[in-house]
């Protein structure tokens, strides 16, 4: 009866918080099985019997204090009879323990199955610090368990997956700077890293930023990371991580921010705004001006564009200050693509 309970609850399993009340439900069933969830129960008070010990033969001082108990007037018994008595409270003794471990396996075992295996290890890692040894009570997992998935903390892993998937939108949209963004999401994500999110664990998690901060922020860079993971081939290495894939972006927001000192418009403004359309510019044209392979939008041609020619020709215009070499490779790679094929034809005939 016990194993039908058990292979019928194994289905259940603990990864996130809505997952807490059917596998406790499911636990409590298996545990009745082996009649033990009083040993389980992670609302009963922890108990010094909750932890099975090994029971041992006594020593000479329980076999000699068992002499003088049953020594009279006509027998004193001798140490051997005493050793013979004490055998067979040990063995009856071994047997009850032996009976109590095999249960409490099964119920271990169950719980190793129906957990998150991260989420497992770090409970039995978390306990075995607090207690300093290293076996570890079926009560003591399900309190840890239950501390874990409490009301407050669910509320708060809630709202902080909810603020991080709002963040990404939100550099989906543009609704703000690069660098105020980023400082919004380092919060977050330490936040997120707290509450132990499901948003950020996995190469998925690393898609959804590249594709976020490559909506508007920084196109450009978006495309060479997706280069690079297409290239992993789903076997991404271990260092290649959403932190530090979020620290390069950083490194590049830093390195691009070296041409955006005179104006908000980016590269364009430390390398000179032409003469033909600063005018529109200064006036605060609301238009979101032209795509460009240099990874802006600006309100001149393509074929226009300085940052664009000095990564195609080498040639600095009006002795502005050059691009830096990884820009100036990804902007060309980008300028190679087959939607450029007709601004390549007119760059070309211009010379």
């Amino acid at each position: 009866m016990s194993s039908n309970n058990t292979s019928s609850s194994t289905t259940v399993k603990l990864a996130s918080v809505e997952h807490w009340s059917r596998w406790i439900e499911a636990l409590k069933q298996t545990a009745e099985g082996q009649n033990i969830w009083y040993k389980v129960d992670p609302d009963l008070p922890t108990e010094a019997s909750d932890l099975l010990v090994e029971p041992e033969m006594p020593g000479n001082t329980v076999l000699e204090q068992y002499v003088v108990d049953r020594t009279t007037g006509s027998h004193t018994p001798t140490v051997l009879e005493a050793i013979q008595f004490y055998h067979v409270v040990h063995l009856e003794a071994c047997r009850k323990y032996k009976s109590q471990e095999n249960k409490e396996i099964v119920l271990h075992k169950w719980i190793a199955s129906t957990v998150n295996p991260s989420l497992h290890s770090s409970t039995l890692e978390a306990i075995r610090t607090e207690t300093g040894r290293r076996h570890v009570t079926l009560r003591e997992i399900t309190k840890k368990l239950k501390d874990s998935f409490s009301p407050g903390l669910m509320v708060l892993k809630a709202e902080t997956s909810t603020q991080y998937k709002d963040l990404l939108e939100e550099a989906r949209w543009a609704n703000t700077n690069p660098d105020k963004w980023m400082e919004k999401w380092n919060t977050t994500y330490q936040r997120a890293v707290r509450h132990d999110i499901n948003e950020i664990k996995g190469a998925n998690t690393i898609h959804d930023f590249i594709q976020a901060v490559g909506a508007k922020f920084a196109p450009t860079w978006a495309e060479a990371k997706k280069v690079k993971v297409v290239e992993y081939n789903n076997d991404i290495p271990a260092n290649f991580t959403l932190k530090s894939v979020s620290d390069e972006f950083m490194r590049y927001r830093k390195a691009t921010r070296v041409y955006d000192k005179d104006s908000p418009k980016g590269v364009h403004a430390t390398l000179g705004t032409r003469s033909d359309t600063s005018t529109k510019q200064d006036t605060g044209s609301k238009s979101k001006g032209t795509d460009c392979p240099c990874g802006f939008l600006h309100q001149y041609k393509p074929q226009q564009c300085r940052i664009l020619l000095y990564a195609i020709t080498g040639e600095l215009v009006d002795k502005k200050k050059a691009p830096a070499k990884e820009l100036c490779a990804k902007i060309k790679q980008r300028y190679e693509s087959p939607k450029w094929d007709n601004l390549r034809t007119l760059i070309a005939q211009e010379g």
